[in-house]
Formats: C-alpha cells, sequence, structure tokens
C-alpha cells in the first residue's frame, strides 16, 4: 500500500496507544548466515534492559558519544548503539552512507565517540587505512567487536596498533543484546567472555544433559529478558530455537576453567573425521596465523564415497602472491600445531568471501560454490 493511501483520512496528530510489555514493538531481521533471513520479534519489555552493558561495564554516562559502524537493522548496532545509548543518556552518532572504513576514520576524526561498536571484519579493514596513527581513535575508551568471532591474531595487531583492546562478545538477533563479553580490564584473546549477569547461559551434549565440565563441546542455551518471542509466521522454527523458556541458537561451545566461553561454530558446521569431531573456527584461527593469510574458512565437502572433505578456502593479503607459495605455507602452518586428521589437504584462494548485508561469512555459499566446481 502507497504511504499517501496508508495516511488518507487519518488525523493531523498523533494519539499514543499503551502497549503490554508482551506486546510486539519491533522485528528485526536474522543475518542471513544459515540461509534465508528469518523475521525475529521481540516485545517491548526486552528494551528495559538495554542501558545494562554500557552503564555496568563501561561506564557511559550522559554527555559519552557512542558509534556503532553497522546499520540499525543490525541487532549489535540497534541494541547496544541505538536502544543503550539513548536509555544511558548518550549522544548517539549515525553515520550517513553505507559504512566504508575511509568514512568510518572521518566520522571518528569528527565525533570523536568513547564507545566504538564495530565487526571484525571493519576492524581488519581500518588497520588497513591506518587507524592505530588516527587521532580520534586515541580517544575511544573502549572497542567493542560482535558478530563474527573475533580471530587472536586481528586482536593482537589492533592492540600493537592503537594501545587499547578490543572487547569481544556475542549476542544475536533473537537477543538483541550480548550474552557473553569480556570484560573491559579482563581480556581472554579467543574468548568471547564470560555470561552477563541478566543472561543465563547452559551448554547441552548431544545426550540432551548439561555440561558441566570444561573444554566440552556442546550447544549453547540462553534466557534473557530480552529473548525475542518468535520468528513471523514460521512456528515450526520458533518451536525447533526456543524449548521450555530456552533459546538454542544452534551454536556449538565451550567454556574452560576460568569461567570463558568460545565459540566453535554452528552446530551444522561441525564435522566428524576420522571419528573425531572437528570446530572448523580451531582450524581457522591457526590458518590465519600464516603471516600472508587475512582470512580462513573451513567446510566440510561430502565426497562419493559417503566421507566428508576438509577444505580450507582462504584470502590472501597480497593478491599477487602464489597461491602455491602460500597454500604450502598454510599447511606447514596447520600440521605444525594440529593432529593431521584436523589440516586440509585442499587449500583454495579467493579474492573476497561471500557474506551478508551484515558483514558475516556465508559458508552455506562457500560449501556450493566448493560442490558445484566453481572454487
Amino acid at each position: 500500500m502507497p504511504l499517501e493511501d496508508f495516511l488518507a483520512g487519518q488525523a493531523d496528530t498523533l494519539a499514543s496507544t499503551p502497549a503490554a510489555p508482551d506486546d510486539i514493538a519491533f522485528w528485526v531481521y536474522s543475518s542471513g548466515t544459515t540461509g534465508r533471513p528469518k523475521a525475529v520479534m521481540h516485545t517491548h519489555a526486552c528494551v528495559l534492559i538495554a542501558d545494562r552493558m554500557e552503564a555496568e561495564y563501561f561506564g557511559v554516562r550522559p554527555g559519552d558519544r557512542i558509534f556503532a559502524t553497522s546499520k540499525m537493522f543490525f541487532g549489535w548496532a540497534l541494541g547496544h548503539s541505538l536502544m543503550g545509548g539513548l536509555r544511558c543518556g548518550a549522544t548517539v552518532v549515525v553515520a550517513p552512507g553505507w559504512p566504508d572504513p575511509v568514512r568510518i576514520l572521518g566520522v571518528v576524526d569528527t565525533h570523536r565517540p568513547a564507545l566504538f561498536f564495530s565487526t571484525p571484519v571493519m576492524y581488519r579493514n581500518l588497520l588497513r587505512e591506518g587507524a592505530g596513527a588516527s587521532e580520534g581513535f586515541r580517544h575511544v575508551r573502549h572497542f567493542l567487536s560482535a558478530g563474527e568471532k573475533l580471530p587472536e591474531t586481528l586482536y593482537q595487531s589492533w592492540l600493537e596498533e592503537t594501545g587499547k583492546p578490543i572487547v569481544d562478545g556475542i549476542g544475536a538477533s533473537e537477543t538483541i543484546f550480548l550474552f557473553l563479553v569480556n570484560e573491559g580490564h579482563a581480556q581472554r584473546p579467543g574468548s568471547c567472555g564470560k555470561p552477563v549477569p541478566w543472561a543465563e547461559v547452559r551448554l547441552v551434549g548431544e545426550d540432551g544433559a548439561d555440561i558441566t565440565e570444561p573444554d566440552v563441546p556442546g550447544q549453547i542455551a540462553i534466557r534473557t529478558p530480552s529473548q525475542f518471542s518468535g520468528y513471523w509466521k514460521l512456528p515450526e522454527q520458533t518451536a525447533k530455537s526456543l524449548r521450555g523458556g530456552w533459546y538454542f541458537p544452534g551454536d556449538m561451545f565451550s567454556f574452560d576453567r576460568d569461567g570463558y566461553w568460545y565459540h566453535n561454530g554452528r552446530a551444522d558446521d561441525m564435522l566428524k573425521i576420522s571419528g573425531q569431531w572437528v570446530s572448523p573456527s580451531e582450524i581457522e584461527a591457526c590458518a590465519m596465523t600464516t603471516p600472508d593469510i587475512a582470512e580462513a574458512v573451513v567446510v566440510g565437502v561430502p565426497q562419493e564415497d559417503g566421507l566428508t572433505r576438509l577444505v580450507l578456502v582462504a584470502v590472501a593479503k597480497d593478491p599477487s602472491a602464489s597461491h602455491s607459495r602460500l597454500s604450502s605455507q598454510v599447511q606447514d602452518t596447520l600440521m605444525a600445531s594440529l593432529s593431521i586428521y584436523k589440516c586440509p589437504r585442499t587449500v583454495r584462494f579467493v579474492d573476497e568471501l561471500p557474506r551478508t548485508a551484515t558483514g558475516k561469512i556465508q559458508k552455506f555459499r562457500i560449501r556450493e560454490l566448493l560442490q558445484a566446481g566453481r572454487l
């Protein structure tokens, strides 16, 4: 319906309508990393915790400026920048145009935010554009990252260039706000941090029982006041994800003896090789310690014999570099650090990885390209 038709016959002034806490307040679409995006429905009540992370973890106060590089259709920016910032009385910086590193550098130099929210891919691109020398970035109190796993190599590079760590955490369109986060003064590179006080987090094994031992992978389950109420017109997927009041996103995690949690990838990305469960994220992190590799993704490709073959798809820092030389370097790095069954025999190179509009890597598209022989 055209806007003009919708407004025809309506009053010139708007009247407010009381809303109950469990009334639907807004939708946000999932990023589509596993396929078609879903409309995630949230109620008015979930907004009430919007300011807790900013205030309790990072001391945001009225007058502070907050800037997120992502657009507001991304839950990361919507929840922690717009909702969280406004509830803290902070100034929310909104930049026009699609985010690119040069434009972002200009915004930070002009507005000097206290908190800076971004994603791993943008932090990497900002380093390439000289963020370490930016006067504006020296005024940022805390750099935060979510949306994808933050590679340890990127964490270290940012710390060396700027003198400040990136605070990594994880949330979802279904929770709006982070449920795991590192604290500003206590970083554990490679981890997503610890559960926030306003969220309950469990780890569930294949048998449905809770995992209580450290370093044992399982599926994460979350219960938080900001939890979504369901997917619009998708009752089967809603029932699969919301069980007994807990949200099951389908992600594999583990935690260490100190209570730090680690993202091992999607449950449907976990692979059984030689009878052993393999986490692609472990292999990816190792591959990215190779000096000339910018990004790396590992997927499993089914073979005619019914077995699954590991394939590593990488992006070189220098597009003109010899792929055969880089392939040998990557495989040497993997063989020196990982068990043999975790080391892909096949390495492919691409100029860039397929991503969603929010910058997340679409592994399902990589698998499709490999199975079609297009990589």
